[in-house]
């Protein structure tokens, strides 16, 4: 009897121990260091299914194409409770699910460290007590942008610069209130140079001009390789939507949701008043509700406001987007084609298939990543073409 317990008690260490993963240990670890941090409540608070973090936590789901993506939103959530103070832990985290650590290439990264090194930074000048003035410099803009659907931003330079120099202090929105709209065809690449820009004023010392950068998306799916995808994420299409995703963003949606609605613009203007925001309407189109149109144009200063648009619309300074160029066309190939797949005569040949539409692109590199002979793939025309192409 002695002899069967004691296997019983060997085997369910084993499971126990077979259930421990250094992923879910520095989770189990980074949690233990303020009190009230659940694996619950991380999993609730960066909008992961409960299950899938457990799994996660046990060493499994690490390598599927999204387990990045959660992993640099549970780094995200520990920095903002104070439980993770040091670029090297964000690298383990991510070194435990063998993935390389925090890429500065990636905006959404770069972004990470430079929280992470402004909150280290903070506190050494507060340790000093160094001047109000100087402490401020280190604070970076607050904002809930997406993560990037891009891995490295290609492309669009001209248009890049001519947006970021007008919406700077100085520029002609200091005289003329309108919006900046990026405009064109679906899939050409709108929604990325938009969230190209915000994190280039998120990340920026030298363009620190905002207090926050707020993303506020109307898009029902996203364009991916393997179709239309439906989003997992809020889609805000009318203004009471969007006026609580501000509030949320800038710390008042409480003090919003206690008034009377026909109170909700103007208080939401006398903040924006107060704190330089940069707003970002992703897929302008998709919203059918004249007041949005309003809220936009009656926009205090010094607010500033970006619009994604496959409409030209009249309140707005347009940018329109075209074709990429060959040259930019190529490098967008380089950073999506796996290994030595592609010849230069193929890449293009790529090229001229696509007619330099981004998302015709990456669905063509991704067919050939999975196997697809190049030649075959010229032949066939994807169903995403026909929504690119439509009004």
């Amino acid at each position: 009897f002695l002899f069967s317990v004691k296997c019983i008690v060997y085997i369910i260490n084993q499971r126990t121990k077979g259930m421990s993963h250094p992923f879910g240990d520095l989770i189990r670890q980074y949690l233990s260091r303020k009190h009230g941090l659940s694996q619950n409540q991380l999993a609730i608070d960066i909008h992961c299914d409960r299950a899938l973090v457990s799994r996660m936590c046990k060493g499994e789901r690490l390598f599927t194409p999204s387990a990045r993506v959660h992993i640099i939103n549970m780094i995200g959530w520990f920095v903002d409770k104070g439980a993770l103070w040091e670029v090297d832990e964000a690298d383990a985290l991510l070194n435990a699910a063998n993935a390389v650590g925090l890429r500065k290439e990636n905006p959404a990264e770069l972004l990470l460290i430079n929280r992470i090194n402004s909150l280290k930074n903070r506190q050494e000048l507060i340790s000093v007590k160094t001047t109000t003035a100087l402490q401020s410099q280190l604070k970076l803009p607050i904002n809930n942008l997406p993560y990037p659907f891009y891995g490295h931003f290609v492309g669009r330079e001209k248009e890049f610069n001519q947006i970021v120099q007008y919406l700077r202090p100085g520029g002609e929105t200091e005289r003329y209130i309108y919006p900046v709209s990026i405009d064109g065809i679906g899939g050409i690449g709108k929604s990325s140079l938009a969230l190209a820009i915000g994190y280039h004023f998120c990340n920026s010392y030298y363009d620190q001009n905002f207090h926050a950068v707020i993303w506020i998306s109307a898009k029902d799916a996203w364009f991916m390789p393997a179709g239309l995808i439906p989003k997992s994420t809020q889609v805000y299409k009318s203004l009471p939507e969007i006026l609580r995703s501000i509030g949320k963003v800038l710390g008042f949606f409480e003090a919003l949701e206690s008034l009377n609605y026909e109170d909700w613009v103007e208080f939401v203007y006398q903040q924006l008043r107060m704190k330089p925001t940069l707003l970002i309407i992703d897929n302008l189109e998709t919203i059918d509700d004249d007041s949005v149109i309003s809220f936009m144009q009656e926009l205090p200063p010094p607010t500033k406001l970006i619009l994604t648009t496959r409409r030209k619309i009249d309140i707005a300074k347009s940018i329109r987007l075209g074709e990429m160029t060959k040259e930019d066309t190529l490098s967008l190939i380089e950073t999506l084609v796996v290994g030595n797949l592609l010849s230069k005569e193929k890449k293009e040949k790529l090229y001229e298939h696509s007619g330099g539409v981004p998302l015709v692109l990456i669905w063509a590199v991704s067919q050939i990543n999975l196997g697809m002979p190049i030649d075959i793939l010229l032949q066939k025309r994807h169903p995403l073409i026909n929504h690119c192409l439509a009004d």
